[in-house]
């Protein structure tokens, strides 16, 4: 298993009521390389992580549909060696990694039907490559949103976490061009920058 470099971004939050009763912890994630392969910048700027923790709060609070009981307070960003792990500075010994976290966390608004917790739409992310090696997911935190009698996603709420998702990405991208953008890091060595996106009806 030979990875190459790149940087891993965990946004992360909490279940609950309200920011003094949290009663689970969400994160998911997603992968940043430079076009040209692997992280040889090391992490990206603050202010660009900034940007990308303002973004992602968007599409939490609108394109997402995140419940209402739903927090986001912060993302992570850690440079990833060659090994899967966060590399670890040879001078300080410390972790290659830095925090963006909000001033207060920001809530989720959406309403409809409240899911189980565990049930939660995933946003795959394709790249060029064919198979295992160009696919990532992001599982997303619990939404809120009415279903079909089947127990799937109706129309609109579908069509519009698909938009929304593949919107986000393409904001992300959009920030520094040239630098980082999203990709998908395989265990093979392969990292390769996301081209689309795809959801299915199924929770």
């Amino acid at each position: 298993m030979v990875y190459d470099p790149h940087v891993r971004v965990t946004f992360k939050g909490f279940m609950g009521p309200d920011v003094d009763n949290p009663a689970e912890i969400w994160s998911t994630s997603l992968c940043l390389m430079e076009p040209t392969g692997a992280a040889t910048g090391g992490l990206p700027s603050d202010s660009m992580l900034a940007d990308i923790s303002a973004a992602f709060n968007t599409y939490f609070r609108s394109g997402m549909r995140a419940s209402n009981r739903a927090w986001y307070s912060g993302l992570r960003a850690a440079l990833i060696g060659t090994d899967g792990h966060v590399v670890l500075d040879p001078d300080s010994g410390a972790y290659i990694q830095k925090d963006a976290t909000l001033t207060s966390p920001s809530p989720g608004i959406a309403s409809g039907a409240a899911l189980p917790w565990q049930i939660t739409p995933v946003l795959t992310l394709l790249t060029s490559r064919s198979g295992p090696t160009g696919r990532g997911r992001m599982y997303l935190p619990p939404i809120r949103t009415d279903l079909r009698d089947d127990g799937t996603l109706g129309d609109t709420a579908f069509a519009g976490l698909l938009a929304n998702g593949a919107g986000f990405i393409g904001e992300i991208n959009d920030l520094s061009p040239g630098t980082f953008r999203v990709g998908v890091a395989s265990s093979k060595g392969y990292n390769t920058l996301v081209t689309r996106v795809q959801m299915g009806r199924v929770l």
